[in-house]
């Protein structure tokens, strides 16, 4: 990474930050700073807990602009009110997610991914079984949602159902 950035002599550098070993490490970035003048950027989706908040910490001093998805709240906890942060997607924009129009209604509804969580499939299918009337849509490899159908969903559903684990981990939400 080093050696394109000194060919090619970017102005930003995006990097979305999963918890993996694949990312590139602090030392990477901070060489990359010392010899360019780059803006760089990371982006961190259900940044939610302590565990991503270490994550975070361990680039920040070579991150100039955490791009935060989904949860806002925690980093105030662990870094202040930092000009460091960007917020960006929440379900909480009037326009979309706060008019509600009682037209039509849905008893239950699953708005979220199911293509590679056979738990969630699973349950889903259980309350199928059950008689109960469930729509099921949406998920990043699903049915690809426009965010203005998904709040609609939500909007016109007496019940949203969400699943609260991922590989183990406890979201809240």
């Amino acid at each position: 990474m080093i050696e394109k950035c000194r060919d090619w002599r970017p102005d930003i550098i995006f990097q979305q930050m999963p918890d993996s070993d694949l990312n590139s490490k602090p030392g990477t970035f901070a060489t990359i700073k010392e010899q360019l003048p780059v803006t760089i950027f990371s982006q961190h989706c259900d940044a939610f807990d302590k565990r991503a908040m270490e994550r975070v910490a361990a680039y920040y001093d070579q991150i100039d602009i955490n791009v935060v998805n989904d949860c806002y709240s925690v980093y105030p906890q662990f870094f202040g009110c930092s000009s460091r942060f960007l917020d960006t997607w929440t379900p909480q924009d009037p326009a979309l997610f706060h008019k509600r129009s009682v037209d039509w209604q849905l008893a239950v509804s699953f708005a979220g991914s199911t293509d590679y969580y056979p738990d969630r499939q699973a349950a889903l299918e259980l309350l199928q079984q059950s008689g109960l009337p469930i729509h099921i849509s949406g998920g990043f490899g699903d049915t690809h949602l426009p965010i203005e159908v998904y709040a609609t969903l939500l909007q016109h559903s007496n019940i949203t159902l969400n699943f609260s684990a991922i590989s183990g981990l406890y979201l809240i939400k």
